[in-house]
């Protein structure tokens, strides 16, 4: 552009130029011709031709020269127009830009204070128009209404741009107030051009970038609080399973400090039993097979012992979807194993001690009895060796009655020991138990029993007395090759059994003595009946003990866990609400048992008070009583013409009562419900049935039907304890009758019952 101008200037010059020397040529011309011409007319014609040809020849001349430079003109102001427009088009769209920038952007003149351009987002940062920001004053009196601060930040920031110092022109989280009174928090940054007197200034609204890194901070320290103050374990490892961050729990529960576990990997504190499943669940989520596992495992404590832990695990990748590290949530579980442990033995012990009873009780010598009684309680013990001695007052000595061995002892059963050679029988005799933890340690052994006993490798042993009516009847001695195998809670099993064991045997001696003596004289018939008589008296007591020194503990259970559910469940977790749960449930069903031993014992005591009975009626007043209105609209019930019998109506009732009951029962889960009752008559004895088609039994089983406690079905299946049909047995002997089942699985079963005919 600048050359064309050049052109431009010397065409102006050469037009002057020719100007001049045209003037000067037609002046001087004009006297020439004269000189040469003295015609007046010629020399006017001469002129005008001359004057027309320098007019022509310069036309001429002026197109020759000027006509490419007028062309250049044209094209250079054509070139000028675009330039033009080119230069409007960028300008606008640098300013679609700027106005477009997600930062706020002003201008200004530095030595005015004016503002010379401000683009959108520096109006919307601070919701003030350009209109009325206009200069530094006004910038300052909108954006900084309370005076003492805007004098503050002002003073500030017009001492960082009077210093020159570009780094000093960068101001970080300034609180400002928009227009509509709103608080945010900038970042700003000014940028100096001297030359040109202006200063750039820009501007981002970190407000919620400053929130966000304010809440990430809250966040993290609150991680860090939960992370230290958690009440469970929490570490995070690597990768190739060592430990990169512990909190103070985890190493409470594991017993090391932080230095010594951030030196060791998770193989190292963890049992051998569970190093492989541990290590195939930390494969599986660092090879992205899943995220997340959760495993019960035991760790191995700094002193040895086991600790029992949950264990929730987790991943956390990064930005490329790769694992960094996994998170590991430890929850201690040893006191909840310790008792499910202590449950599990209760309940073992429960189960026992009700096995026992059954023993006793289907027993009917002193023999079996004891033989059932040492068998299960070496195993409830779990020692080697169990032996009962009774106590013979008539000779002075005792007599190894029974023995339950694990090895050919050379204890047999039917020895003789004298009394003067147990130098303890005085403490025995006072009911108190000899505990002997290490018979080694023994100088002079209480009998040559005792001596055979370390003979045979036994090194601890228990015996404990047999007490009936504040008198010596026998003694129970338990030993093992373990010291001190004896434990406070060994001794109350054996205290326990041997309370029963000797009533039990004392009951079985008196029957004993009454069937000896039951052909003798007819005078000493009153005596043992009196005996007798006492005995039942003794039952009862027995009864009453049963009811009262077993149910109460048994409610109290029952009562205390209850409370502890209701009072303390926002201290528990689900899972101890459930263990009491569970215990409740096994004390109130060990309560109903009680209460089925004790209604069959009654039924065997009760006196028959024999009238005539009309079988149908009483039939359907049973069925009225103990069906639901529910159950009478879904059963088909027919009863037969049943014919009368003689006998005792409450006990009669309790029969057809227990098998409507179990007909009901075992007949709900079917579709079609029907239950039929009937009669024939055999051998002189009228023969009554209910027959239902119920789910049935196995027929190879039918015989333990009637004994107590005896079920063929699970409890979770059908409710119940075994009894009612021992009872029915029980009322059906006592009448003279017999009773029997038939069926078949999930064909139904069908339940007769004898009774004479008068």
């Amino acid at each position: 552009m600048g050359k064309n101008l050049i052109q431009i200037t010397q065409i102006q010059r050469i037009i002057v130029l020719y100007i001049v020397v045209a003037c000067i040529w037609i002046l001087f011309s004009d006297q020439f011709l004269q000189w040469f011409f003295s015609d007046i007319v010629l020399n006017s014609r001469l002129q005008t031709y001359k004057g027309w040809f320098f007019v022509m020849a310069s036309g001429v001349y002026f197109y020759s020269y000027l006509e490419p430079k007028i062309k250049e003109i044209d094209i250079l102001h054509g070139l000028i127009i675009e330039s033009k427009e080119d230069v409007k088009k960028k300008n606008e769209f640098i300013e679609t830009i700027l106005d477009n920038l997600p930062i706020g952007l002003a201008v200004n003149y530095i030595d005015e204070g004016s503002a010379s351009y401000m683009n959108k987002e520096f109006e919307n940062i601070y919701g003030w128009p350009s209109e009325i920001i206009t200069d530094i004053d006004s910038f300052f009196k909108h954006v900084y209404p309370d005076p003492v601060y805007r004098k503050q930040v002002q003073e500030g920031i017009m001492e960082d741009i009077g210093s020159g110092d570009i780094g000093r022109m960068q101001w970080d989280s300034l609180e400002i107030i928009s227009k509509n009174g709103e608080k945010r928090i900038i970042s700003a940054k000014n940028i100096p051009i001297y030359k040109q007197n202006l200063m750039i200034s820009t501007v981002q609204d970190i407000t919620r970038r400053k929130q966000a890194e304010d809440e990430l901070k809250m966040s993290e320290k609150l991680f860090k609080s939960l992370f230290e103050q958690a009440a469970v374990g929490i570490a995070q490892v690597s990768p190739g399973g060592q430990f990169l961050k512990i909190n103070s729990r985890f190493c409470e529960i594991i017993g090391y400090s932080e230095n010594e576990l951030l030196n060791l990997d998770f193989k190292t504190i963890t049992h051998h039993d569970d190093i492989y499943l541990a290590e195939q669940c930390i494969k599986d989520v660092f090879s992205g097979i899943t995220d997340k596992f959760e495993i019960e495992k035991r760790y191995i404590h700094k002193n040895g012992s086991i600790v029992w832990v949950k264990l929730y695990s987790r991943v956390v990748r990064d930005e490329f979807d790769s694992v960094k590290y996994a998170i590991a949530v430890i929850v201690d579980l040893t006191k909840r194993k310790q008792a499910e442990l202590k449950i599990r033995q209760y309940n073992e012990r429960f189960n026992m001690l009700h096995e026992i009873d059954k023993s006793i009780i289907s027993s009917f010598s002193t023999e079996q009895i004891a033989d059932n009684v040492l068998k299960r309680l070496r195993k409830l013990v779990s020692c080697p060796f169990a032996r009962l001695m009774l106590l013979d007052s008539e000779n002075n000595d005792m007599l190894v009655f029974a023995v339950e061995s694990s090895y050919d002892s050379q204890i047999k059963k039917g020895t003789h020991l004298k009394l003067s050679q147990n130098l303890n029988i005085e403490k025995l005799e006072r009911g108190e138990s000899l505990l002997i933890s290490d018979l080694r340690e023994v100088k002079e052994p209480s009998s040559p029993l005792a001596k055979l006993l370390i003979k045979e490798g036994m090194r601890s042993a228990l015996s404990v007395p047999l007490i009936v009516e504040n008198k010596l009847i026998g003694v129970l001695n338990l030993a093992s090759s373990e010291i001190n195998f004896f434990s406070k809670e060994c001794h109350e099993i054996v205290y326990e059994v041997a309370t029963q064991l000797a009533i039990a045997v004392h009951q079985s001696e008196l029957n004993t003595q009454i069937q000896q003596n039951s052909i003798e004289l007819e005078e000493r018939v009153k005596e043992r009946t009196s005996q007798l008589e006492n005995t039942n008296k003794e039952l009862e007591s027995f009864a009453y003990s049963v009811s009262h020194d077993l149910r109460a503990p048994l409610r109290a259970i029952d009562a205390y866990s209850q409370i502890v559910v209701e009072d303390y469940a926002n201290k528990l977790d689900d899972e101890g609400i459930r263990l009491l749960n569970v215990v409740r449930e096994n004390s109130q069903k060990m309560d109903q048992l009680i209460k089925d031993i004790l209604s069959m014992s009654k039924v065997t005591r009760i006196e028959l008070r024999y009238s005539t009975i009309d079988m149908e009626s009483m039939v359907y007043s049973v069925y009225e009583e103990i069906a639901t209105h529910d159950q009478k609209d879904t059963f088909d019930l027919s009863i037969s013409s049943l014919p009368q019998c003689y006998g005792d109506s409450v006990l009669i009732k309790k029969v057809w009562s227990n098998l409507l009951s179990n007909a009901l029962k075992y007949t709900m889960p079917k579709d079609e419900r029907i239950i039929e009752v009937g009669n024939y008559s055999e051998n002189g004895k009228n023969v009554y049935y209910v027959k239902d088609n119920g789910v049935g039994f196995n027929a190879k089983y039918a015989e333990k039907l009637f004994g107590i406690f005896q079920r063929l079905h699970r409890t979770d299946e059908f409710e119940g304890t075994g009894v009612g049909l021992a009872i029915v047995q029980q009322i059906i002997h006592r009448h003279g009758g017999e009773v029997w089942a038939e069926g078949k699985i999930n064909k139904g079963s069908k339940f007769y019952f004898s009774m004479p005919e008068r």
